[in-house]
């Protein structure tokens, strides 16, 4: 266990995921937001599915995006990873292109195969990423976060403004929300979970003593919280190198990939990612699952999102994986 008394402030602040930049997360994605509000897509005149697209290495975003809009989205909503276009985008398709420094030239790529299909995009960059044609060229919108909002360049929250865009089609007649709730939310995490908080009441830092070392099961409920539960496993891997898997809440507790292994070498630990609104059945699911590893262990860690709207809860929880990666990550620099 790390012995934060005894950590530098400095050092608390170099790691990554940055723990100096997350305090700024809240206010930059408000922002991001905002202006987001006023970016009109290109709309195909049979409008008749929205397909979200992301680097096959990214942070799960276009998931996330798709579980947000899921519960009041009136036409079909549809994410893939990688630079593969389905047959299924044409001309009555908007897709939503998310950059990311990595994979801009694949970005690209996908922008101009969806031009061959006549479909109309949406193109959310960053002005940190150099661009070839950044104008709006054909179907194609590009909305650029501006170089001032420096925590957002590499699309791990492109789903926020991605959200204030797509809630404002008149076809998809998902409600309108300003970000107050969900800036507000985050902004009391960062007070509390902060590198000046002490450990005993610094939620991050106690699951990441729970997690350091282990190998880690994530669950998420379907359509709500599986795609933040992707996202955390895909940076602690990253920054880390443990043993990290994410999974949807499955319909039957049997044979679940968090049960097997009885001779993993190394101890292991259950993480539920929760809402507040799932169904009595989720609730059961998640109870069934812990109790069929209880065994191997015996308290599994869960956290449930805050807020009222869904996307207040799906933005703390991703912020909350932002600072027990950070932890995480200085636990393996400094080994004690």
């Amino acid at each position: 266990m790390v012995n934060w008394e005894k950590t530098s402030q400095s050092t608390l602040r170099s790691v990554d995921v940055n723990l100096g930049e997350l305090d700024r997360l809240p206010r930059e994605c408000g922002e991001a937001y905002r202006l987001a509000l006023n970016v009109k897509p290109i709309i195909p005149q049979n409008l008749r599915k929205v397909v979200v697209v992301a680097s096959d290495l990214g942070m799960w975003g276009e998931k996330i995006l798709c579980d947000l809009l899921f519960k009041e989205a009136r036409l079909p909503l549809m994410s893939f990873r990688g630079e593969d276009i389905p047959a299924y985008v044409g001309s009555d398709t908007l897709v939503v292109v998310f950059d990311a420094p990595t994979w801009h030239n694949v970005a690209e790529d996908i922008l101009a195969h969806c031009t061959e299909a006549e479909a109309s995009m949406l193109f959310i960059s960053h002005e940190a990423i150099s661009v070839r044609d950044p104008s709006v060229r054909g179907n194609v919108v590009t909305f650029r976060l501006p170089a001032r909002l420096h925590t957002l360049r590499d699309a791990r929250y492109s789903f926020v403004p991605a959200f204030a865009i797509l809630a404002g089609i008149r076809e998809l007649d998902i409600t309108q929300a300003d970000f107050t709730e969900p800036e507000a939310v985050m902004t009391r995490l960062d007070w509390v979970m902060g590198p000046n908080i002490h450990p005993d009441v610094n939620q991050a830092r106690r699951i990441s003593d729970c997690l350091a070392g282990k190998a880690v099961f994530i669950y998420g409920t379907a359509n709500m919280t599986a795609g933040v539960a992707m996202r955390w496993k895909e940076q602690i891997r990253k920054a880390t190198g443990q043993l990290v898997a994410a999974y949807e809440l499955p319909d039957v507790i049997v044979n679940e990939p968090s049960l097997p292994f009885p001779d993993l070498a190394v101890e292991r630990q259950m993480l539920f990612l929760r809402d507040p609104d799932e169904h009595n059945g989720m609730r059961r699911k998640f109870h069934e699952l812990a109790q069929a590893n209880k065994n191997l262990i015996p308290e599994v860690i869960e956290i449930c999102g805050e807020g009222t709207s869904q996307l207040a809860r799906v933005c703390s929880l991703a912020y909350i994986g932002d600072f027990v990666t950070a932890y995480l990550a200085l636990k393996k620099d400094r080994p004690i």
